[in-house]
């Protein structure tokens, strides 16, 4: 992130988890990688309609559509629109 940031001074940078990673480990680095970088213009979220409980290697419309409302929703928060 840090070489992100170094070319996009005042963008944001926005990570998504969705909840097909269910991986304890790789959530806490990313989270502590955001606090690390300790600027308010990276964030991070997870998806939360779409459970890892109906998680397969193979995401159907349906699911992609619940990540996406999820993005979605976030991002207009985040950009205020």
């Amino acid at each position: 992130m840090p070489e992100v940031r170094t070319h996009y001074l005042r963008g944001w940078i926005v990570l998504s988890q969705g909840s097909i990673v269910t991986d304890l480990v790789l959530s806490q680095w990313v989270g502590e990688s955001v606090k690390r970088m300790n600027d308010p213009r990276v964030v991070w979220f997870a998806s939360r309609h779409f459970t890892a409980a109906r998680a397969t290697r193979i995401l159907a419309k349906m699911q992609h559509l619940e990540i996406a409302d999820d993005l979605e929703a976030e991002l207009r928060k985040l950009l205020e629109w």
